[in-house]
């Protein structure tokens, strides 16, 4: 187990803090600076999320250790299986700079708990927005930046050729499985959103959910798949951004705790971000009061 993840476990006086502190200031939100309950609910949910995974690992205890050392060698099995069945691009991420190897750390951590973790969102919504995302998906060819464990494969197009990446081994490990399970034909490749191994206009679409708030660099990583994207090419995106109004400079000042929790960004303005990677935006829609985005934008040339 990683560093972080051990320091978390062993410090029950920052989950108190965390425990304590952030409803009070979300609370404050509501009743002082009038925010609508809403946003702060969502909000509140996206910070459970890793606090649960802490808890859980906590309860599993040494026992959990030695789950994961086995994870590990199923997690390679399932790798090899994989490689026979296809090759796995690995892209050029021999040398991962700091933060990004940080990031793929904390997605491995929570791989085997993922899904259960974002249960609740998907029934409060989630589901009904990955299905309107994805009927906006256009052209044949298809990449999925962040597939993660696969939580969009229900909702794949059929007819098309859909290639899925993703930086953690351990959360496309888990998307392999699902694949497997739900005889999905998709293309499942290790790889890092900053820096893809495709030539230059391969794709007619590119998808993200709930991706660009975890790339360390997001502006790199939307001039990459504008790069990959062929001229008039579709990027279409759910991600959270950060909060309207005064809920801006709470979501700021709790987005340190959450990055270190669960590796997302709370705070990041992900519409400007892909008109600054050269995107021309085509229409941004606003759920759950305005906290998650779904944007549609075009590479013109």
């Amino acid at each position: 187990m990683n560093e972080v993840s051990r320091r978390l476990k062993g410090n029950h006086a920052l989950l108190m803090v965390i425990c304590c502190v952030v409803p009070m200031a979300l609370l404050a939100a509501v009743l002082l600076f009038n925010i609508p309950l809403g946003t702060v609910g969502f909000f509140a949910i996206m910070l459970a999320c890793p606090l649960m995974h802490i808890f859980m690992m906590r309860g599993m205890g040494h026992g959990d250790q030695r789950a994961g050392s086995n994870s590990g060698v199923q997690g390679n099995a399932v790798g090899n299986a994989e490689a026979a069945a296809e090759p796995v691009a690995t892209g050029r991420r021999s040398r991962l700079p700091s933060q990004t190897a940080l990031t793929k750390s904390r997605y491995d951590r929570q791989a085997r708990t993922y899904d259960r973790r974002m249960a609740l969102m998907e029934r409060l919504g989630f589901r009904r927005l990955r299905y309107k995302l994805w009927s906006l998906v256009s052209g044949r060819d298809i990449l999925e930046v962040g597939i993660g464990t696969g939580s969009n494969m229900p909702f794949h197009p059929q007819g098309v050729h859909i290639i899925g990446i993703d930086l953690s081994d351990r959360m496309l490990a888990q998307a392999r499985i699902r694949a497997r399970r739900d005889a999905v034909p998709v293309q499942l490749l290790a790889m890092d959103a900053q820096n893809l191994s495709f030539p230059p206009a391969t794709y007619d679409s590119v998808v993200s959910t709930c991706v660009f708030c975890s790339v360390p660099d997001p502006v790199q990583g939307l001039r990459e798949v504008r790069r990959v994207l062929k001229p008039g090419g579709k990027l279409v995106m759910l991600e959270h951004v950060r909060g309207p109004g005064l809920l801006g400079p709470i979501f700021d000042l709790l987005n340190p705790v959450v990055v270190l929790l669960s590796g997302a960004n709370v705070n990041r303005r992900t519409v400007a971000n892909v008109e600054m990677a050269g995107f021309e935006i085509e229409s941004v829609e606003s759920h759950f009061f305005d906290v998650l985005k779904l944007i549609v934008a075009r590479k013109r040339y």
